[in-house]
């Protein structure tokens, strides 16, 4: 079965103002494998089907566990942020974070950005948790992610990381700029990130 409104996010691309709403099976992080998901993009004249986005990835992917939205180039357009933790890449459940620029009439169909912060481990779990603000008081947002299943000292110590951008007309890094791990075993850091 599935959960309608797993993930909402709220996003206002010039001119219209936008709700993300995502599908994920129910069986949750660390259940059944789920199949493709369906990111639909529906905006506050719902239902104009001219301006539903859809975006779709790998089965068993849990594409749509995470969304966000934030301003990741220099187009003043805020760009969608979906996270697929279970996204096989290398291995299982090894996860993936991708972004779709933002345009005047939504967000592209294709992403422009994406990272696994080069974590090829199974069950690494990367985008099981997103957050989008302007942490170091730049202007400019940065990207968090967490990879609770990330092995360290120990197993399951997670981790989080954090993609910035160099300047206003920089894209955002390929490459995480810092990132923290747990301590200890079962810590599983990156879990769950909160904006506050």
């Amino acid at each position: 079965s599935v959960s309608v409104g797993h993930a909402i996010e709220g996003l206002a691309p010039n001119p219209d103002y936008y709700i993300l709403l995502t599908s994920v099976d129910e069986g949750g992080l660390e259940g059944p494998p789920s199949p493709a998901i369906h990111v639909p993009l529906l905006s506050t004249t719902f239902p104009h089907e001219e301006q539903a986005w859809w975006a779709e990835r790998e089965d068993m992917g849990r594409f749509g566990w995470r969304v966000g939205a934030g301003h990741f180039n220099d187009d003043a357009l805020e760009d969608v942020v979906v996270s697929a933790p279970f996204e096989a890449g290398g291995n299982p459940r090894q996860g993936a974070v991708f972004i779709f620029d933002g345009t005047e009439k939504g967000p592209l169909a294709t992403h422009g950005w994406t990272s696994s912060a080069g974590q090829s481990a199974f069950d690494v779990r990367f985008g099981a948790a997103i957050g989008v603000a302007d942490f170091d008081a730049d202007g400019l947002d940065e990207l968090l992610v967490g990879a609770p299943g990330l092995d360290g000292e120990a197993v399951n110590v997670g981790a989080f990381f954090v993609y910035t951008r160099a300047c206003a007309t920089c894209p955002l890094s390929i490459n995480a700029t810092q990132s923290f791990d747990g301590v200890s075993a079962q810590d599983q850091l990156g879990f769950s990130i909160a904006v506050i």
